[in-house]
């Protein structure tokens, strides 16, 4: 879930926006005279520049490049960045001319700066939300590292991540996970799922196993993926993929190594979207409307008992009335509201009419009332990340957009920050 909180970093696979548009996004959006409440930083990953849009004005500024325009002047171009929840702490990723890479800390607050780290290959790197460890793995080693960032010259090993080699598919080490209070780093990679505690060491939380399939004389091993942690640091999501067939979405108590399947949550390979995401103690799925297979639309919530071995119990508060279309996003708006998003679906599938838009419903569970019609385009709406304040929310649609919830608007605004293919990576400051 990317909700409306700041230090939040919103990523969108450019991809999936792949359907056919309705009309014009230059005749459709007027230009943006926008001025927002709180900070938003961007990557311009053509430029290398670290962008910040400075609250309560309508012009842009270079927070971070190799310009001495910038506030701040780094050696080199910025290839990605990571936030804390703050959004105060960030660390940047900068490729230098002899295509080396160094890891900088920089504060968004006080322009400070720290040289984490030079490298010879590409570093992955992730910030903890409370900012106070920064995680890292260069790309030609299995080793990662977590520097207290209270001590930045010290370097801690917390674990490794190592790939397994298949006949057809490789597993390989993914993407850093910290979870909320800043205290433990999980990660996947091709054995199973790790946590480490920084700065004590890594321990194996779940095994990869591995899968005959009868019909074949092969084995396949089924992987498991982060979806996210819970808010209170202890549950996460995963998703157990298998290769070709699919997937399932999973709970884990990382405190005792309770695992259980989230109900209804199998995917096929080419499934519709489905959500799962956080409410306070409860787990919320969303479905989309799949003719194939028969399936939804619909909701449901779950309550998470830890003393059950089951430790999902099915609430019986299910969201009815959803219109028939693809949901591209939910998450938790504020403390007494989903969001969710409905797009177009294929006829064949979604024979009636529907509105699609900008869906909410008032928690625990109320029919969806539409707030905000969204432009007429055969897209994908993703990523939401709404302000700290709840008025705005990036979106993509056809281009990067602005959604007002106070004036109900959506507005294009890559006139202002360039090309869409060009921009990633927005984050909102606390």
């Amino acid at each position: 879930m990317l909700s409306g909180k700041p230090g939040k970093t919103l990523f969108v696979s450019l991809f999936l926006f792949s359907l056919v548009s309705l009309g014009s996004a230059s005749s459709a959006f007027p230009q943006p005279q926008i001025a927002f409440n709180h900070d938003l930083l961007y990557l311009n990953v053509h430029t290398g520049n670290l962008m910040i849009w400075p609250a309560g004005q309508d012009a842009l500024e270079i927070l971070a490049s190799a310009s001495s325009d910038s506030r701040v002047q780094v050696d080199g171009s910025i290839v990605s960045y990571t936030a804390s929840d703050s959004a105060h702490e960030l660390a940047l990723v900068i490729e230098r001319v002899d295509s080396t890479f160094e890891i900088l800390w920089l504060s968004s607050q006080t322009l400070d700066v720290e040289t984490i780290g030079e490298f010879f290959s590409l570093p992955e790197v992730k910030i903890s939300p409370n900012g106070r460890w920064l995680a890292y793995r260069e790309e030609e080693s299995v080793e990662i590292f977590a520097v207290d960032l209270d001590e930045p010259e010290k370097k801690i090993s917390v674990g490794i991540c190592k790939k397994t080699e298949m006949e057809l598919r490789t597993i390989g080490c993914r993407s850093f996970h910290w979870s909320p209070n800043g205290a433990q780093l999980a990660w996947t990679d091709g054995r199973g799922l790790w946590i480490a505690q920084p700065p004590a060491y890594e321990k194996k939380v779940l095994n990869n196993y591995r899968l005959h399939r009868i019909d074949e004389e092969d084995t396949i091993v089924v992987g498991y993926g982060i979806i996210s942690w819970s808010p209170n640091s202890r549950y996460l999501i995963l998703v157990r993929s298998r290769y070709i067939e699919g997937g399932l979405f999973e709970l884990l108590d990382a405190q005792n190594g309770n695992l259980v399947e989230i109900p209804g949550t199998f995917q096929h390979g080419d499934t519709l979207p489905l959500f799962v995401t956080w409410l306070d103690g409860y787990l919320f799925s969303v479905n989309s409307r799949d003719g194939r297979f028969e399936r939804g639309p619909g909701a449901a919530i779950w309550r998470i008992d830890p003393s059950s071995h089951e430790l999902l119990l099915h609430e019986n508060r299910y969201f009815f009335g959803m219109p028939c279309g693809i949901v591209t996003d939910t998450g938790l708006y504020d403390d007494h509201h989903v969001y969710y998003v409905i797009s177009h679906v294929e006829r064949e599938y979604c024979l009636e009419d529907f509105d699609h838009g900008l869906y909410f419903s008032s928690l625990p569970g109320s029919y969806p009332i539409l707030h905000q019609e969204l432009p007429g385009y055969e897209y994908w709406y993703g990523g939401f990340l709404w302000s700290p304040d709840d008025q705005f929310s990036i979106m993509f649609v056809e281009d990067w957009s602005i959604l007002n919830l106070e004036e109900e608007t959506v507005e294009n605004f890559t006139s202002i920050i360039g090309r869409s293919e060009d921009i990633c990576c927005f984050t909102w400051v606390e």
